[in-house]
């Protein structure tokens, strides 16, 4: 009896203690209760928002214009959550299907991501296209990644809303973002602040982290839907942006996609997986059109100790790239796991790509994906060392314009280690390849255009496991060097002359 009253006591205070719990959950955002415009603006528009464990419910169309110069939102690590979806209404779920718009329009109702682009653009960007569907006449322009919607059979761009807008500085702390149909963070305004930054949040079935925005152009409504254009003058928005310690899956479009002006980036300790029609991930484009190179040697990018898992796209994956440069960038101790798309497009000043781990049988040698894309208007110098890379059916580097190439002491396993697609004639150009392990198909490949002329190729130290070609293209190099490489006995007698040698 006493065991019996002793068991009701616990269950009665349990019982007790989890409607406490329920009857709490308003001061800790109300479960799956959508938060009015009133509780929005008390909770969440003033300078420093501290949120308790729970999960918040916003409207699918949240657009939250934050009054103070400065804003900070912070929950609870792992256990304050934001969301738009209400089970309630099943509108708000944001279940996205896969579009191929090559195929006729046979689709129901619902919410669609496009999943390949048709038009492509070697070594990045993409031409919008029209949208060939039933939209009432009116234009619909979509990319890769683009979130579409069809209702009552007509088609139109998904937009909702477009989450916190910010005109100063904007940090983000402790928070999970699931499946939320609003554009996240909007950090349009003119001044210059001194940060932005997402700290040890979790990202998943978002369409946009960081909303696009418009360097000296113009768009219409809900094209970019930004509120305001940053200025193509090379001013800067950010004094500092930091992204550390977050998690990201299932992002429909873009992570970072047109990048406020940041004076120095650091991506650092992120995991990205699992995002098979993103068009955009780390794409830190910074462009004033009045010169192209601007920011090449004036800002700074730190992307270190990232990990990329799975990240595998359909015909696209050719340009595709997971991290894209404008200054001068230090790329380092990141792994990258089962990808087939561009790694990395390097478009800035000097950069160092040093200590990652590339592994993946994902890459064709049908359509070879350069791991490193570089393109440059100006003459910088990229070095490349101490990576342990086995994609056997990839390039390393891929290159257009004029920059020097350094790949020393890495552990390669690669289709091609270093290829010049453009005939852009330098012959102060270089290309040196030292003390490096080698399996490759083809070591240098210099363009098809026999007018093109190439400064100096320079092989030296290196220890040739395995290789087809040493040279493949016509472009007349001035100079060739080989010198102390380890060949197989079975390559001696194609492999050049081990001496410096003038072509």
């Amino acid at each position: 009896m006493h065991r019996n009253l002793a068991a009701m006591k616990r269950w009665i205070t349990g019982l007790f203690m989890v409607f406490l719990g329920i009857i709490s959950l308003p001061l800790c955002g109300q479960l799956y209760k959508v938060q009015s415009e009133e509780e929005i603006n008390s909770m969440f528009n003033h300078p420093t928002v501290k949120l308790k464990e729970g999960v918040y419910c916003l409207p699918v169309g949240f657009t939250l214009t934050i009054s103070s110069d400065d804003y900070s939102i912070e929950g609870v690590p792992g256990k304050t959550t934001i969301t738009s979806y209400d089970p309630s209404n099943p509108s708000s779920n944001f279940r996205v299907r896969l579009l191929d718009t090559n195929q006729p329009d046979l689709f129901e109702d619902g919410v669609y991501v496009v999943a390949d682009n048709p038009t492509y653009s070697f070594g990045g960007g993409f031409k919008h296209l029209v949208l060939p569907y039933n939209t009432a006449g009116k234009s619909v322009l979509y990319t890769q990644g683009t979130v579409l919607v069809k209702k009552d059979g007509l088609w139109s761009r998904h937009f909702t809303g477009s989450g916190f807008h910010v005109r100063g500085s904007l940090k983000v702390k402790n928070i999970n973002f699931e499946n939320c149909q609003f554009y996240l963070f909007s950090p349009f305004g003119k001044i210059e602040s001194e940060n932005f930054s997402i700290i040890n949040c979790r990202f998943n079935n978002v369409a946009r982290v960081l909303s696009s925005s418009l360097f000296g152009g113009k768009a219409g409504e809900n094209w970019f839907n930004s509120l305001t254009e940053y200025p193509s003058d090379g001013n800067y928005r950010f004094k500092e942006m930091l992204i550390c310690g977050n998690s990201f899956s299932q992002i429909h479009t873009c992570i970072i996609w047109g990048c406020p002006p940041v004076k120095n980036v650091r991506i650092i300790n992120n995991t990205v997986r699992d995002c098979p029609t993103a068009i955009a991930f780390f794409d830190l484009c910074l462009k004033n059109f009045s010169e192209e190179d601007y920011f090449a040697n004036r800002n700074r990018e730190y992307i270190a100790n990232n990990s990329f898992e799975d990240i595998v796209q359909g015909v696209n994956r050719w340009t595709i790239t997971l991290t894209r440069t404008a200054g001068k960038a230090i790329i380092k101790n990141n792994r990258y796991i089962n990808c087939n798309t561009q790694l990395v497009l390097l478009y800035g000043g000097n950069s160092v790509f040093k200590n990652n781990r590339i592994v993946s049988r994902q890459y064709s040698s049908k359509r070879p994906v350069p791991l490193i894309m570089v393109k440059n208007i100006g003459h910088p110098h990229h070095l490349i060392t101490k990576n342990i890379i086995s994609a056997p059916e990839a390039f390393l580097v891929a290159l257009e314009g004029k920059a020097d190439i350094e790949i020393t002491k890495n552990n390669l396993d690669v289709g091609t280690v270093y290829s010049k697609n453009n005939p852009i004639t330098d012959e102060k150009q270089s290309v040196i390849i030292e003390n490096n392990r080698i399996s490759a198909e083809t070591l240098v490949r210099i363009t098809a255009h026999d007018s093109t002329k190439f400064g100096l190729v320079k092989v030296r130290k290196n220890n040739i496991k395995r290789l087809v070609n040493f040279r493949t293209g016509k472009a007349h190099i001035n100079s060739i060097q080989v010198e102390q490489n380890r060949v197989p006995q079975e390559l001696e007698n194609t492999f050049p002359v081990q001496r410096k040698s003038t072509e």
